[in-house]
């Protein structure tokens, strides 16, 4: 009889469990991104729902139960079965499991979801000021931080980087050997692909001892006649202090001499200028770490020749040089020392030339000490490049040499313009001709 009212209970519990289909969801695990500051709705769609309970998680704990949002947080709101997520922050990203709790096993599903964060920096020094002394080591530091990681790329305003790059990425740049051209604002950059780049600027600050460049010109003014000016550019940090001098005499301000300071360009004025004021001249610059000394010797020789003419001949076998000379005294003579330049690489002599000048010639003289001269080479080899390096002479003496210049003549026009030249000059010898031609007559 006990056998029989089993067999009649399960048979009446049956018909219960049929009321109540098993819950299921419609709905798949997904991953979520979403940037920060803005909103997100993590989809939970159940079917058969019934009188199981649909309950939100995360971290292990729960957030709702049911229609009800336990989670003290006024940005999390149920909408139907899913939950949304207002002003997400970083604290928000992790896994989010919706759970259903029913007869038997619950069911869960899964969702990921993801932060994306503008990039920020974190910058030493903090004051964003880095002060080395040359010679030395420095690393600058860009931390950044976001979500992707953020990539950060090293520039620097108006020039290269130390290393010669335009660019380069990384938390840190590194500059050895610092000199002070390595002076100057460096900006990182932070990019993630989310929100705007971030950047920040460090100004590295170079101390070095002094460095200088100096260089004399002539100048002619109605005041004070003609002026020899010396000029020394001092490049230092600290700001130095600058002394001149005549070779072991310290120089002070007078009537003819004068002393004058344009940014980091100083300036030493002889005004009336007689044999009495050629000498060695030098500045010294000093300051807290270290001193430096440059000198040049004021003299009446020429300064070195500057070539005014063009690079190419306008003719195959001709080329007319002209150049310009500065001079305290007027210049009397010109030295021009050529060779023609092999294709082979191995050039030819050098092929000295001093044109003879008439009693009384000399260059001509242009406006202040500026003289102008030239001269004419005849019967050179068409389609050739030549070599050139010119001097001129004073009565105190002959100036430096010039800078080598190269001039090119032109090539033949074509075979035929060949073929129509005259027999007896195609078969004369190949070597230049050279028509000298006196300078200029004044």
């Amino acid at each position: 009889m006990g056998g029989l009212l089993l067999f009649h209970a399960c048979m009446v519990a049956s018909p219960t469990q049929d009321k109540h289909p098993s819950p299921y969801f419609l709905s798949e695990p997904n991953s979520y991104r979403v940037e920060v500051g803005g909103s997100v709705l993590l989809k939970c769609a159940v079917e058969n729902l019934g009188e199981s309970t649909l309950i939100w998680k995360k971290d292990g704990r729960m957030i709702s139960a049911g229609g009800m949002v336990i989670r003290k947080d006024p940005r999390m709101v149920l909408v139907g079965t899913s939950l949304r997520i207002d002003q997400v922050s970083g604290e928000d990203a992790g896994e989010y499991l919706c759970n259903v709790e029913t007869f038997g096993a619950p069911l869960d599903q899964a969702h990921t979801l993801d932060i994306l964060i503008p990039p920020t920096l974190h910058v030493r020094p903090d004051n964003r000021r880095a002060v080395v002394r040359s010679g030395s080591t420095i690393s600058l530091e860009c931390r950044a931080e976001g979500n992707p990681p953020p990539t950060v790329t090293w520039t620097r305003l108006n020039s290269m980087l130390p290393s010669g790059e335009k660019t380069r990425t990384g938390s840190f740049l590194v500059v050895d050997q610092v000199t002070r051209k390595d002076g100057g604002l460096y900006t990182c950059s932070g990019a993630n692909g989310v929100g705007e780049e971030a950047t920040a600027q460090i100004h590295l600050h170079v101390l070095y001892p002094p460095e200088i460049e100096i260089e004399q010109s002539w100048l002619e003014s109605r005041q004070q006649g003609i002026e020899a000016e010396i000029s020394c550019i001092v490049h230092a940090e600290p700001e130095p202090t600058v002394r001149w001098y005549k070779e072991t005499m310290l120089l002070d301000g007078n009537d003819r001499r004068r002393t004058e300071v344009f940014g980091n360009k100083y300036l030493l004025l002889l005004g009336a200028m007689d044999k009495r004021d050629f000498g060695n001249y030098s500045c010294v610059a000093e300051n807290s770490l270290g001193k430096k000394k440059a000198d040049v010797g004021v003299s009446g020789k020429p300064q070195p020749s500057q070539v005014t003419s063009s690079t190419t001949s306008s003719k195959k076998a001709d080329y007319t040089l002209t150049w310009t000379t500065v001079s305290f005294l007027r210049v009397e003579e010109a030295r021009i020392l050529y060779r023609m330049i092999s294709k082979a690489g191995l050039n030819s002599e050098w092929t000295n030339i001093i044109p003879t000048m008439g009693s009384g010639e000399a260059m001509a003289r242009g406006a202040g000490l500026t003289y102008s001269g030239h001269f004419t080479f005849y019967g050179l080899t068409p389609g050739a490049q030549y070599e050139v390096i010119l001097q001129t002479r004073n009565r105190e003496g002959w100036s430096d040499p010039s800078p080598i210049f190269k001039f090119a003549t032109r090539s033949n026009s074509s075979p035929l313009e060949m073929q129509l030249r005259d027999p007896l000059l195609s078969s004369s010898p190949s070597l230049p001709l050279l028509l000298l031609l006196p300078l200029i007559s004044q």
